[in-house]
């Protein structure tokens, strides 16, 4: 890996730690109706042109070689919001960045920095390779709020994501991206070293899809 490569990489673990650390837990963040463009979208040829694009900019990253299209012309003026990016392999994460706070500057750059970021940003899984996207869905999350909850079981979770927090350590479990509810619990602690015998914080959050894998 190249020192630029490292550098970037140390500088987005930072920011998932301070992220992960301090998650504000509020209704308050912003308006959950900021979601409410983005669910008219789905299904929509818009949807489409914007995951081909978040596409072409991963594979550019990883093969610099390859042609971009001019950047994504079908979101503007759209509002800030919360953003993830995960890529699926059949029912398995490979892997997944984001963050809750609606970014200040426009829609179409913060997909264009994710896609950059997710080849290398996700330290729970190793970098990607050039060969494996043909196998990889990708999954552009738009998330609204969080709000503080008790019971992470009362969430629905085709519409709903899970925040979970314990001790500054914190993660998220986005629609899609798991079997089932309780396996993607499971898996989150596991992978952030939470101890399952501690109190834990939760918080449920509006999410709206995109997703390459509706036409599959």
């Amino acid at each position: 890996m190249d020192p630029c490569r490292i550098i970037r990489t140390l500088i987005v673990l930072l920011i998932l730690f301070l992220a992960g650390a301090a998650i504000p837990i509020t209704d308050r963040v912003y308006s959950g109706d900021r979601l409410d463009p983005y669910r008219n979208l789905i299904g929509s040829l818009v949807e489409k042109k914007v995951l081909h694009y978040v596409r072409a900019c991963i594979i550019h990253e990883l093969e610099p070689e390859s042609v971009v299209p001019d950047g994504v012309k079908a979101l503007p003026g759209l509002p800030q919001t919360g953003l993830y990016m995960t890529l699926m392999k059949g029912l398995d994460v490979r892997a997944c960045i984001g963050r809750f706070t609606p970014y200040s500057y426009s829609m179409e750059k913060a997909i264009e920095d994710l896609a950059r970021e997710i080849t290398f940003g996700d330290i729970r899984y190793r970098p990607l390779s050039p060969g494996e996207m043909e196998d990889l869905r990708i999954v552009l999350s738009f998330v609204g709020p969080m709000k503080e909850i008790r019971d992470p079981y009362t969430i629905d979770f085709a519409e709903e994501g899970l925040y979970i927090g314990q001790d500054g350590k914190g993660g998220v479990l986005l629609p899609g991206e798991t079997r089932t509810l309780e396996y993607g619990i499971k898996r989150l602690m596991r992978q952030h070293g939470m101890d399952p015998k501690k109190a834990f914080r939760y918080a449920s959050f509006k999410v709206i899809v995109f997703d390459e894998r509706r036409d599959k």
